[in-house]
């Protein structure tokens, strides 16, 4: 029998927008202590059998600021699962997206714009 589980980590309280009707209330740059993070993806991950199924989302003030968490913790999820005989992982991320954009419109005008 197949059991699907998910697993939230909450990346950083730190927001790049100021919105004020934000549920997440005031914004502050604490991220979540690596040691917190470890555990919560072992003690998840200590409680899946082989062909479960898992969802890790990714949550903030805003998660791409804190990428290197996000890529760190996912990648640490996926070979886990690999080991653990997952059925399948989920990647879920709450997010602005105005990071992701400001870096991409960075990458696409210095790779594509012709040079001066």
């Amino acid at each position: 029998r197949t059991r699907a589980m998910e697993l939230t980590l909450v990346l950083t309280h730190a927001c790049n927008l100021g919105c004020p009707y934000c549920y997440m209330g005031r914004k502050f740059s604490r991220r979540m202590p690596q040691e917190t993070a470890e555990k919560s993806v072992r003690w998840t991950f200590e409680r899946l059998q082989p062909g479960d199924e898992l969802q890790v989302g990714y949550f903030g003030g805003e998660p791409l600021m804190a990428w290197d968490l996000l890529q760190k913790y996912h990648l640490r999820a996926m070979e886990l699962a690999q080991e653990k005989g997952l059925r399948k992982l989920v990647g879920a991320m709450t997010t602005n997206a105005s990071v992701a954009i400001t870096q991409t419109s960075r990458a696409v005008t210095v790779t594509m714009l012709p040079k001066r």
